[in-house]
């Protein structure tokens, strides 16, 4: 589940008993997932016979159930067995991404055959077993009920069927509204004819006669708050072009360009220097992207991944990045949780 900044009271507990079974197969889980953004969460529990949710919230009421049901057969033969396989001594005290502090919070606690309990804790890392795990309990649940960490991968075939849009930053200006702009041709004409210039010469003209002009700001840096401690250049005019290659899976790509007052450049437009460089005008289309992905480590097979179209400064070019929904766990030796790839040549160029 994903989390708003409540680290103190969104820690999601997975409390999976294993009693001994009459006492070698009995077992109860326990499960209790919060939304700390919505301020609740819900509590599993799963018995070799029967499953119920409560639900949970900060606010001081009292829990209640919201759902339960008696397993039949078959379900009681899957929780076993998935409670079965787990092989809880293999696995780590802590799963946690230390520069992350807000987002996917969970602790499992498994207790097995009268045993001292085992305590794990996940955040914002993703651990194979724990997740395979999280999946099974899932089958027996209700679909608007379920558990974010059972994850689920997705078909390469639709994966590449995606239209990806990547939009252009934000620069808050303390309140400050700048003037709109619609057209290039709304720009006073020096600073027009330096945009065509200047894009025509990093660009070439191929991939610039690509761009359309999407709108831009006009910004009175007198009228901005404080605008003199800024610790960067404040710009006169953004702009904002859009560049799509709906055939190889891009429905918008956001460059910007931003000028000072004479209409040269403070922060570069985030596209390629393509001029005299052909091949930096077209891109490989997302499911050869995700292919090559795949094939270097990211398990797109086990896991859904998440795919941006950015711009990759030291390579100067265009490129597909491919990672899952969170890091992977140094168990996972051969596997990559992230992959950049030149979308113009198809080369790796970093994890």
């Amino acid at each position: 589940m994903r989390l708003g900044s409540w680290l103190p009271y969104t820690l999601p507990l997975l409390l999976c008993t294993l009693a001994p079974a009459g006492e070698e197969h009995s077992f109860e889980v326990r499960i209790e997932d919060w939304d700390g953004a919505a301020g609740y969460g819900r509590r599993y529990v799963v018995s070799p016979e029967k499953i119920s949710i409560t639900r949970l919230n900060d606010f001081g009421d009292a829990p209640k159930e919201v759902w339960s049901a008696a397993l039949n057969l078959d379900e009681q033969k899957l929780i076993a067995r998935c409670v079965d396989d787990i092989k809880i001594d293999k696995l780590e005290d802590k799963y946690v991404e230390a520069h992350i502090c807000d987002g996917l919070f969970m602790r499992f606690r498994f207790e097995k055959g009268g045993t001292e309990p085992r305590n794990i804790v996940v955040s914002n890392i993703i651990q194979m077993d724990l997740v395979k795990f999280c999946r099974e309990i899932n089958r027996v649940l209700p679909a608007n009920q379920q558990l974010y960490y059972g994850l689920q991968p997705v078909p390469l075939e639709r994966l590449a069927a995606k239209k990806v849009t990547k939009w252009a930053g934000q620069i808050y200006l303390g309140g400050y509204k700048p003037k709109k702009v619609q057209a290039l041709d709304h720009l006073p004409l020096k600073i027009k004819e330096k945009v065509d210039g200047h894009l025509a010469a990093r660009l070439g003209n191929e991939l610039y006669s690509k761009l359309r002009f999407v709108d831009g700001e006009i910004v009175e840096k007198s009228k901005v708050p404080n605008a003199e401690q800024f610790q960067w250049k404040l710009h006169a005019y953004s702009l904002q072009f859009e560049l799509a290659y709906p055939e190889e899976g891009v429905a918008a790509y956001h460059a910007q360009l931003r000028l000072d007052e004479e209409g040269d450049v403070v922060e570069e437009i985030n596209l390629p220097n393509a001029k005299g460089a052909v091949e930096k005008c077209s891109i490989i289309p997302l499911k050869q992207a995700l292919v090559i992905a795949r094939d270097v480590g990211v398990p797109l097979d086990e896991l859904p991944v998440d795919i941006e179209i950015g711009y990759d400064k030291r390579a100067d070019s265009l490129c597909w990045i491919v990672k899952t929904p969170m890091p992977l766990s140094r168990d996972h030796k051969q596997a990559r949780s992230a992959v950049r790839i030149d979308a113009h040549l198809g080369k790796v160029l970093e994890k």
